[in-house]
């Protein structure tokens, strides 16, 4: 049913290149070119994933093993809060089920009724027989894909400067010029340049809508760092840690650990701010590593798809990676996009219906990353007292807030279009305090067949030995898996 012969993905990285890998499968009759500029550097301090991994990976055919490898990936059961509902305070978001699917409701520690939480716990032991995700190197990771597709799938590769942006007389994309392939014209054209957004924010000027009312932080220093002690450290879950004025994520790779420091400038200059989280590393280790300045901003562009284009990633929307939400709400975009494209549809039902998820999975999704701070009763910095007494809360969290303390999730139920379900949300606000303090009574829920060291099960199972994954091996990303959303 498509009736798009060529799309020309602007920008590569791992937004371009999942884009490209992902639509070369499902819209096979396409011709998909990527042009990316080798002058912009990749960041690459570590990215963590969600659960909607498995399914990207699973509908291009990737090998888990190859890709782990490529990407120096570990696994991730679940992410650690600290210090967010207060100082001291320790709280987990597990992958998975509870052990009974109303247990934890409006109840304290909800993330105990989880297997996953009772494995992270122990830090470094895993088991495949538990739900989990990835730590990688979303650098590497875009590298790999990007062998896929020129090797395996077909896509065009262009390794070329992007000097311009041509309109034609509708106001859509006419073609994108080139300093060197001069040129090119596509039917549709996505926009994977990040915030610099270069199609859908500077050539057209669709508007941007900030969140930065709602969420304060719009700085981060960002390094990667050794590992002193590999077996204690490469742990199997993301580390967010609240500072003065932010906080620090910590993601364990099988070969290093990626950090940042995610903060409000209003609060911190940028020397203070890498002094703190240099005091945080430990100044010994922090010595000789080398620190990113990064300038970040949350919210997204009224519509994602307007015209003959269509923004994917950041260069849509941005949210604080404090959920690990980056390359899942690309994923689920490009998903969106696909389907959209085999519909049969009417091009503008085709946008319209786009636009419309886009929009309330990334204003939800807000909404739920909110609820980590607003929820807190720390006053001990202007930072979290700012954010405690002052900050504004949206009408849709608020009207959450008020269901909850009614004793009812159907507000979080009734939303059509989002990322995260009620367990999801019953956990956090548990994890925050808002259910009370005192320890729930469950016991261990910790019967896996087999437990192993994580960074020796990696050794031994992915790191070790040779695999290839399966040129062959495809399965259909519409319709082995109808719907992406709520795949926690």
């Amino acid at each position: 049913m498509n009736d798009t012969s060529s799309i020309l993905v602007v920008g590569g990285g791992s937004s371009g290149w999942m884009t490209a890998a992902y639509l070369s499968r499902a819209l096979p009759e396409t011709l998909i070119t990527v042009v990316e500029s080798s002058a912009i550097p990749t960041i690459g301090v570590g990215e963590s994933t969600n659960r909607t991994m498995h399914y990207f990976q699973q509908a291009i055919g990737l090998d888990e093993k190859l890709f782990m490898r490529a990407s120096n990936a570990a696994y991730k059961i679940a992410i650690r809060f600290v210090n967010f509902n207060r100082p001291g305070g320790i709280f987990y978001h597990p992958f998975g089920v509870p052990d009974t699917p109303d247990a934890g409701l409006f109840e304290p520690n909800a993330a105990t009724r989880f297997k996953s939480y009772h494995l992270a716990e122990l830090d470094n032991l895993f088991s495949k027989e538990c739900a989990y995700s990835f730590q990688i190197d979303a650098g590497l990771y875009g590298q790999y894909l990007k062998e896929v597709c020129t090797q395996r799938f077909g896509v065009r590769s262009v390794v070329d400067r992007v000097q311009g942006i041509e309109l034609d007389d509708r106001g859509a994309i006419g073609r994108v010029h080139t300093e060197k392939s001069g040129p090119l014209v596509a039917d549709l054209y996505l926009d994977c340049s990040g915030f610099r957004s270069i199609l859908l924010g500077r050539a057209l000027g669709e508007p941007f809508e900030s969140y930065s009312q709602f969420l304060l932080n719009d700085k981060a220093v960002a390094a990667r760092i050794p590992y002193m002690d590999k077996e204690r450290e490469l742990v199997t879950y993301t580390n967010c840690t609240a500072l003065s004025a932010g906080w620090v994520w910590t993601i364990p790779l099988w070969n290093r650990i990626g950090t940042g420091y995610v903060y409000c400038g209003a609060f911190l200059s940028s020397s203070q701010a890498e002094e703190e989280f240099r005091q945080f590393l430990g100044v010994e280790r922090a010595k000789h590593v080398e620190f990113s300045r990064l300038d970040i901003r949350t919210g997204r562009h009224r519509r994602a798809w307007v015209e003959n284009c269509v923004g994917i990633g950041i260069s849509y929307g941005f949210l604080e990676p404090l959920e690990s939400t980056g390359l899942s709400l690309t994923q689920l975009s490009i998903h969106d996009l696909a389907t959209a494209l085999r519909s049969g549809e009417p091009r503008q039902a085709q946008a319209d219906l786009f636009n419309t998820r886009q929009a309330a999975v990334f204003d939800a999704t807000r909404d739920f990353v909110m609820a980590h701070y607003v929820l807190t009763s720390r006053d001990d910095t202007p930072y979290w007292r700012q954010i405690r007494n002052e900050n504004p809360i949206p009408d849709t969290l608020r009207n959450i807030f008020e269901d909850v303390q009614n004793g009812s999730y159907e507000t979080i139920r009734k939303q059509p279009y989002k990322f995260y379900e009620t367990m999801n949300w019953n956990t956090i606000l548990s994890g925050m305090g808002y259910f009370g303090e005192e320890r729930a009574s469950t016991p261990p829920l910790l019967n896996f067949s087999t437990l192993a060291s994580h960074a020796k099960l990696l050794q031994t199972s992915v790191f070790d030995g040779d695999y290839c994954d399966d040129p062959e091996h495809f399965s259909d990303p519409i319709g082995a898996h109808p719907s992406w959303y709520s795949t926690w």
